[in-house]
């Protein structure tokens, strides 16, 4: 984990800043929790058992009547077309969950380079690292951008092997049609009385409401995984622990290395020379143990 200060503007007395001083995997859990919410957000339970959801796939069935498959029955195509009308607005909660995460990675890194460098001292060190900061994590929220359309794109196929997905819709099932078990809301009142007084396109339509949902369960939460370890691996490991940590930024931020700190400080030109002083000295010192070494070869033993 990180641990920067965060600024946060208190909107009663904005001339005395707060500081959040939760380390940045914290931050990152509670921006992963909103994404979770937004995506289950988009669609709630009692919807797939509304009277408004059946009557629109109900219109998508009838369109379809006459088709492939058999008579009565609803065709494999039609969860297909529903599915991708509830995913419409899912690219858009990516994003906004990319550009939260990555707004969050570049404060820690700026504030972490702030902590260590003295704007005042060093501020053309201070104005370089920012620019590389900001040029990598530019580079992996483009690299983020491709992945999580892949992923977005890998959902247009309707597949799982994952047992969860019949066990949903079994539970389902058993849950209508046991006159004893407590329902849960978003079932809307369905019971084996109801279901048994509906026409039998009517139940198909259930049957299809019930494979829909139980899918759409099974797809958020393999979807919201994918997203959340993909942002994580590109947008905050790589760059902040290999790409910063273990590069340039990593040397910089060495507290004795004050050479390196200093270069870049007012004074950058007394530095220089006394780098290249130091570095003349140091070629003296070999030359002069090389005339030593020779003198002492030289030398004639006094037997002789």
């Amino acid at each position: 984990c990180i641990h920067v200060s965060k600024l946060v503007i208190d909107s009663k007395k904005e001339k005395q800043p707060k500081r959040d001083r939760r380390m940045l995997c914290a931050r990152l859990s509670c921006l992963q929790d909103d994404f979770v919410t937004d995506i289950e957000s988009l669609h709630s339970n009692r919807y797939f058992f509304s009277d408004q959801f059946r009557m629109s796939l109900a219109h998508d069935v009838s369109s379809s009547r006459g088709g492939l498959g058999l008579p009565g029955t609803v065709a494999s195509h039609i969860p297909i077309i529903v599915l991708q009308r509830l995913r419409i607005n899912i690219s858009e909660v990516c994003k906004e969950y990319r550009e939260r995460v990555l707004q969050e990675c570049k404060m820690t890194v700026n504030n972490t380079l702030r902590d260590f460098i003295d704007a005042n001292n060093h501020p053309l060190l201070l104005t370089m690292l920012e620019k590389t900061t900001d040029d990598v994590f530019k580079k992996q929220n483009c690299v983020l951008e491709n992945h999580h359309a892949d992923i977005i794109e890998w959902e247009n196929s309707t597949y799982s092997s994952n047992h969860y997905f019949m066990d949903t819709v079994q539970s389902i099932r058993r849950t209508i049609f046991d006159e004893e078990s407590d329902k849960p809301s978003y079932l809307m009142g369905l019971n084996p009385t109801k279901i048994k007084s509906l026409s039998n396109d009517d139940q198909k339509l259930i049957d299809t409401q019930i494979e829909i949902f139980a899918y759409w369960k099974l797809m958020k939460k393999r979807f919201a995984d994918n997203i959340i370890m993909s942002t994580y691996s590109v947008l905050v490991k790589k760059p902040i622990y290999t790409l910063l940590n273990e590069g340039m930024i990593g040397a910089v931020l060495r507290k004795n290395d004050k050479d390196v700190v200093s270069l870049f400080s007012p004074k950058g030109d007394v530095v220089k020379k006394r780098s290249l002083l130091c570095s003349r000295l140091e070629k003296l010192n070999k030359a002069l143990k090389l005339l030593q070494d020779f003198d002492t070869g030289m030398t004639v033993p006094d037997s002789m």
